[in-house]
């Protein structure tokens, strides 16, 4: 076993030599589906930028995705000269200029100051190639001849309200955005489908309705909702391109999987949520808001 990790190790060495010395691929990070395709995103946005070659690391549902399939493989660490993990696009440029001798693989870590929203359409369509599935998804059922509406509501677990407070939902904002959308169409049919990890996302969609303003009418609205009883890997791939193709988005702020979803979406408009929206008075018993904890690491050779 030794011997073939050394044959791999070398293998994967002469394979590198043969071509780069400088090469960029995703850090670990413990987040979920959405925040991983989040990282992926930022790491090719780094290697566009630079025009540094980029390797594939494994994530969590990569394997169900065309870009497991498409991008080049990262060997293992060992086959680096080093191994930095970036935390600042600045960080990088320096690294770049004190590092010119020898394979040097750079780990993009989740908080890297880039945004993918700014590539290119050239580029940002081929990324939209990549994260695309691998098998064909189970369409969902969408009434004929209506205006379609994806409302993205994340509960809130105990660490995420502790880092990312204004990641949860208020669904006071929710039902402002829908409102204003309704009645900029008022007569038009819909269809309003919430997904979200709510226990009881039925319970969720009466308590939307109930305070819907009533001057709208909502005989033209008709509502759905995704079992979060159900969510198996390729149920929750299911909702993620689901989501991309309905015709209005209105999503929470820090929540990667629909953020994720309008990267490679064609939405026609897309309500997010602000730190202003997430101080509304809630309708129900607000959740405890702290500020954003983040950690500033220096560079760090393995």
């Amino acid at each position: 076993m030794k011997r073939n990790v050394m044959l791999l190790s070398s293998f994967f060495s002469i394979a590198l030599e043969a071509s780069h010395q400088n090469f960029v691929a995703m850090d670990k990070w413990h987040g979920r589906f959405g925040d991983q395709l989040r990282l992926y995103a930022k790491a090719k946005t780094v290697s566009y930028l630079l025009g540094i070659p980029y390797l594939h690391r494994p994530f969590l549902f990569s394997n169900l995705l065309l870009l497991e399939k498409e991008e080049k493989k990262c060997p293992p660490l060992n086959c680096f000269d080093r191994v930095i993990s970036i935390h600042k696009i600045a960080d990088l440029y320096t690294a770049l200029e004190r590092h010119k001798v020898g394979r040097t693989l750079y780990l993009i870590h989740f908080f890297i100051d880039v945004n993918p929203f700014k590539l290119p359409e050239e580029e940002r369509n081929k990324l939209r190639k990549y994260i695309t599935p691998l098998k064909p998804v189970k369409q969902m059922p969408i009434p004929y001849n209506t205006e379609t509406v994806a409302i993205h509501i994340r509960e809130v677990e105990a660490n995420h309200r502790r880092f990312f407070g204004i990641k949860g939902h208020n669904l006071r904002y929710y039902i402002e955005r829908l409102e204003s959308l309704l009645e900029h169409h008022q007569g038009k049919s819909f269809y309003v489908h919430v997904f979200t990890d709510n226990a009881k996302p039925g319970a969720l969609i009466e308590k939307i309705k109930r305070n819907i303003s009533r001057k709208i009418d909502t005989n033209f609205i008709n509502f759905g909702c995704s079992s979060p009883k159900n969510q198996t890997s390729s149920a929750i791939i299911a909702d993620f391109f689901n989501m991309a193709h309905f015709d209005y988005l209105i999503r929470p702020f820090g929540s990667g999987f629909s953020i994720m979803a309008q990267f490679i979406g064609r939405h026609k408009k897309i309500f997010s949520l602000t730190e202003k929206d997430a101080t509304l008075p809630p309708l129900e018993k607000p959740l405890t808001r702290q500020k954003p904890c983040y950690r500033t690491l220096k560079l760090t050779k393995q």
